[in-house]
């Protein structure tokens, strides 16, 4: 199975949505991780923090949220993901989707980054790396 380092970095935030990290393996491929990590790095030391991630990830939801009710609906969520098919989206809502109420509040949507961040540190330091990111991303496809 395929994690968007987005879903994993947004995300993982997700970050102008953070699911786009995963694609084909090319050098393309490579180049977006490299700009969704630049976009999650916000004090640009070349290291992404939980703490930089869950900013990045709470401002995607609230972007996402367009008619402001706190909660992501399964239309909200795939526009989010605009780089995945609708059923990819869907897949991915449903398996965030924790109480099967067919809408994502902003809990559900934080819960996941924090054991795809321990997936993507290769080493533990609680840091993430653009190495890390891309050695990642190489792995999972």
């Amino acid at each position: 199975m395929k994690y968007g380092i987005l879903t994993i970095l947004a995300g993982l935030a997700l970050v102008a949505p953070l699911p786009a990290f995963a694609t084909s393996g090319d050098d393309e491929s490579l180049n977006h991780v490299e700009k969704r990590f630049e976009r999650l790095d916000r004090d640009h030391d070349g290291r992404v923090t939980m703490s930089e991630l869950e900013r990045a990830r709470g401002g995607c939801f609230r972007r996402s949220d367009r008619n402001r009710d706190s909660h992501l609906d399964p239309a909200e969520f795939a526009d989010m993901l605009h780089d995945v098919s609708r059923s990819v989206a869907d897949r991915r809502f449903a398996t965030l989707d924790a109480n099967d109420d067919e809408r994502l509040g902003y809990d559900e949507f934080m819960a996941r980054p924090a054991g795809l961040f321990g997936l993507i540190d290769s080493n533990g330091d609680g840091v993430l790396t653009l190495a890390e990111a891309r050695s990642f991303k190489r792995g999972i496809e």
